[in-house]
């Protein structure tokens, strides 16, 4: 567990900053209040993915996804940031908001495939 995301955890260190100085009004939110800077965190972590793809899965059925159809039996694999910027689920989500309520997003996986650091990732950040 301390040695499997301390890549990942260490590039968003770099990729959190930059976000910051691109975004010098979010910046000073956090650098001025505790609140916008726990936010920043899930914000970052929504909003910059690190892990472009899930695991492969296949489809247990036949089914249609936005006018897709995906037969039983093929691969699919499932864009994160694509997931985490979806417009039904939040709005204006190319937005970068550290004051945005925090909302369940992909970048630790989901379901029974999410990640066991998730926690101590959080902690570093």
């Amino acid at each position: 567990m301390l040695i499997a995301g301390h890549e990942t955890t260490a590039n968003r260190f770099g990729l959190g900053t930059l976000l910051l100085l691109r975004h010098p009004d979010q910046f000073a939110l956090v650098r001025d209040d505790l609140d916008p800077a726990h936010r920043w965190v899930e914000e970052t972590l929504r909003y910059l993915s690190t892990v472009h793809t899930g695991p492969l899965r296949r489809a247990t059925a036949d089914l249609t996804i936005n006018g897709t159809a995906i037969s039983k039996g093929e691969q699919i694999a499932v864009s994160l940031p694509a997931a985490n910027r979806d417009p039904h689920l939040l709005g204006e989500p190319d937005r970068f908001d550290v004051t945005r309520r925090p909302r369940a997003h992909t970048a630790f996986g989901h379901g029974i495939h999410q990640c066991l650091g998730q926690q101590l990732a959080r902690m570093e950040l």
